[in-house]
């Protein structure tokens, strides 16, 4: 593809990159100082969490361990100078807690280096491709949830329709460094700081455009939902084409029946969210996309053979279980927080199900080919993610943005390996005689 190209012209330049990389993640690291500022300035550490500097050290400490197997000199400094600032800043946290709130200190500090403590004697078992994917695994999940700290404050700065609370040197640096970085991780060839990287990078767009999007778009709210609504019942006609796929074959052997039945159940419950919200653009898109995921589920059933109904029935009464456990949570909960606690709910498991293709990710930039991927549903989910991100905004709904900002990151990351691999695998290479 025409990345290609462009990665080979920059391999001899890949340790300046990382150079460059590196000094902007300091930068970044740098913003820590203006919290040790305040809290200076305010004599106390009452109200700030220390999470983000403790947190820090076991994950420089980790990510040290991690770039000295890849012997990769760029992360290797880099980790050693976001090391040594978050353990200045832990240090100056502590200074400044009151001594009846250093327990609380010390127990979070016991229970993160425990952990850390841990992953660095799994890491330290040695450098086989068993231990390094796992080790990447972790280390990726670890700095996406690091990542996503700031999204703690989402909610008040949709709410209040300002980013004033958001430090935009420190965003420009670590757009900046991203940016860096995924081209390092693509000179390297790792997985882990690619998807690491492309999930990062979606992050700092929506923190940079979140206020600009929120005030351009609140004149065309009832617009957005109705493109968001017939832009989702549009992707939900892609089913057809595996209902298709099973008809040609005359059964549903080799074909799962969970997206078709849980995406009822899940239906369901975004169906009820969005009468909790009382929106309509949103209540309506569910009810049709609800009678779309029924008629594949019938659909299903009637090219089931007799020997594998059983299980059909078992993944039916399971999501119906679950499904009527969490609509019975919605009428026993506290009106007052039941909007919030269930959005909380349908986010982590649209997570869950988003999630899923991540696991071939590292199968597909192994064998460099993007074959098996379906481009146009991809392409169809990015827009569908992206209208509903920016209707969630319009609505001041964190859950709504979460979901959606997460749909469309993980989009972005196959798209971006559309861009990066040819969509046929390469053939094997003939041996000399």
């Amino acid at each position: 593809m025409f990345t290609v190209p462009l990665l080979a012209g920059l391999e001899p330049h890949r340790e300046r990159i990382g150079q460059a990389a590196g000094l902007l993640t300091v930068a970044q690291y740098l913003a820590g100082w203006f919290i040790c500022s305040d809290i200076r300035r305010r004599g106390t550490s009452v109200g700030v969490s220390p999470l983000r500097f403790i947190g820090g050290c076991g994950l420089s400490i980790l990510q040290l361990q991690y770039s000295q197997k890849l012997q990769a000199p760029a992360l290797i400094w880099t980790s050693i100078f976001t090391l040594g600032f978050s353990l200045l800043y832990s240090l100056w946290f502590w200074w400044y807690t009151p001594p009846s709130g250093r327990s609380s200190f010390y127990r979070l500090t016991t229970a993160l280096m425990t952990v850390t403590a841990g992953l660095y004697a799994y890491g330290a078992q040695g450098d086989s491709p068993e231990v390094m994917y796992r080790l990447g695994m972790v280390l990726t999940v670890l700095a996406l949830a690091f990542i996503a700290l700031p999204l703690i404050q989402l909610r008040s700065i949709i709410r209040a329709k300002s980013s004033a609370g958001l430090p935009l040197p420190a965003i420009i640096a670590s757009t900046g460094a991203t940016v860096l970085w995924l081209l390092y991780g693509l000179l390297i060839n790792n997985t882990f700081i690619v998807v690491q990287k492309i999930i990062a990078m979606g992050l700092c767009t929506v923190q940079l455009s979140m206020e600009a999007i929120s005030e351009a778009l609140q004149p065309y709210k009832e617009q957005v939902g109705m493109a968001a609504g017939i832009l989702t019942v549009g992707q939900m006609f892609s089913g057809c084409f595996v209902c298709n796929d099973i008809r040609k074959k005359g059964t549903t052997d080799g074909f799962s029946a969970m997206p078709f039945v849980g995406g009822c159940g899940l239906t369901v419950l975004f169906l009820q969210h969005g009468m909790l919200m009382n929106d309509s653009a949103m209540t309506n898109a569910n009810l049709v996309g609800l009678t779309i995921s029924l008629a594949y589920a019938i659909f299903f059933l009637l090219y089931t053979p007799p020997t594998g109904r059983t299980s059909y029935w078992r993944q039916v009464g399971g999501t119906l279980l679950f499904t009527l456990t969490l609509l019975g949570y919605v009428k026993v909960e506290n009106p007052s927080v039941v909007e919030d606690r269930f959005g909380m709910i349908i986010t982590v498991l649209m997570l869950c199900l988003i999630g899923q293709p991540l696991l071939g990710l590292p199968d597909i930039i192994r064998r460099k080919s993007t074959e098996g991927l379906p481009f146009a549903m991809i392409l169809s989910g990015t827009i569908v993610g992206l209208s509903w991100l920016l209707y969630g905004v319009i609505l001041n709904n964190v859950f709504v943005v979460l979901q959606n900002l997460a749909a469309v990151t993980l989009s972005g990351i196959q798209l971006a390996l559309f861009a990066i691999y040819p969509s046929k695998a390469a053939p094997p290479s003939k041996k000399r005689e």
